[in-house]
């Protein structure tokens, strides 16, 4: 029996990539124990950074607008990635390096914690790039158009997908061995629908992507030559950061995904007898390792790009003491100039602070007050 066969019986649903002990070499073993090294890092400030990114757009007021929104819940998929999938990726080559047997199970749960919330990622990627697309290109209907509710069920759309592929996954890894007329076709089924969701999001990602940034262009030609106001200047200007932070996160998201691309690519040209099946299931790891990864690099990219959640984390540290004089300031003139319409950018539930919020500069002198009391007085 060759060693492709053996892969078939052992584990039928990755067949040639699961793991055997024959594969452990000095080379192999270190490789291993550096992906756990690098994995077991990366778990706790993964966590922590996603974790407090939510936090921090939840708890504090003027950070739950639309776009932090979403970014809180890409943080929820990545902080799922880093709890699971990386906690998996560490169990599995923990396994391979003492030679722990049987790896089936094991490795078939790694590859699919990996599988279903990298589609819920990129869905939410779409979500935050359609969201700036409508902020650039509509953005005196933006508050109309996009709304909570539909925030809302945005997400539940990118969550829903990403559940619907791993309970796939699921199913496929479990009748492969029951029913293998099923599987073939369940497995063709299963591809296809995978393979369209993907090129969907793709191409929503890029659409929006390049009209975004050729928006960009034209309004910074305009800032130039001094054809807007200044309101209007400073709304280019926050829709412009907010498009290059989108761009900083897509673009993450293609090196990290690039070295498993680049191993498809070469065991497509020289197949995985050539390359050794061993040193390819390595490779695979260091890929998936990148992979993760990305859900660590995310919340630095918050961090690093909008202020408002870089000081709201710090404050959770309590590195930052809060800045209520400003806050308060922002009250008194929303609630002493109602006339003042809010930009596109501003917060969805900003209204809403507005109108329970007390007036705060209702202690100010009245002489029509004084007279009153006075008149009292004499009437006494």
């Amino acid at each position: 029996m060759n060693s492709s066969d053996q892969g078939r019986q052992e584990c039928p649903y990755l067949q040639d990539y699961v793991w055997r002990k024959t594969y452990l070499t000095d080379h192999t073993y270190r490789n291993l124990v550096a992906s756990i090294c690098v994995n077991s890092v990366a778990i706790i400030p993964t966590i922590l950074l996603n974790a407090l990114a939510i936090f921090a757009v939840t708890t504090t007021r003027s950070l739950q607008n639309s776009s932090n929104i979403l970014l809180a819940c890409l943080a929820g998929s990545d902080l799922f990635a880093g709890m699971v999938g990386l906690a998996i990726a560490v169990a599995v080559n923990v396994k391979r390096a003492f030679a722990i047997d049987p790896f089936c199970a094991l490795e078939t749960a790694h590859f699919i914690a990996l599988y279903g919330p990298s589609y819920v990622s990129m869905g939410h990627l779409v979500l935050i790039s359609v969201d700036r697309y409508i902020a650039i290109k509509d953005a005196l209907r933006y508050q109309v158009i996009v709304t909570k509710q539909r925030i809302k069920k945005g997400v539940l759309v990118a969550w829903a997908i990403g559940v619907y592929l791993t309970i796939q996954e699921t199913v496929l890894a479990v009748i492969v061995k029951k029913a293998a007329k099923i599987y073939s076709v369940y497995w063709t089924v299963g591809s296809v629908s995978a393979s369209v969701i993907g090129l969907a999001c793709i191409s929503g990602i890029c659409y929006c992507y390049v009209y975004i940034f050729s928006e960009i262009r034209r309004q910074k030609k305009r800032l130039q030559t001094d054809q807007l106001s200044q309101e209007e200047a400073k709304r280019v200007k926050r829709d412009n950061k907010a498009a290059y932070t989108l761009g900083i996160i897509l673009g993450v998201l293609v090196i990290t995904y690039m070295p498993s691309m680049l191993l498809l690519l070469l065991l497509s040209i020289r197949g995985l007898n050539k390359l050794g099946t061993g040193t390819t299931i390595i490779c695979y790891s260091w890929t998936t390792t990148s992979i993760l990864l990305r859900s660590l690099f995310n919340p630095i990219i918050y961090c690093w790009r909008n202020e408002k959640i870089r000081n709201a984390v710090l404050e959770s540290f309590h590195v930052r003491k809060p800045d209520r004089a400003a806050n308060m300031q922002m009250v008194e003139i929303q609630n002493h100039r109602p006339e003042i319409q809010p930009s596109a950018n501003e917060t969805w539930c900003s209204v809403a602070v507005i109108k329970k919020e007390p007036v705060l500069l209702s202690i100010s002198h009245d002489p029509k007050a004084d007279e009153i009391v006075h008149i009292q007085e004499m009437d006494n």
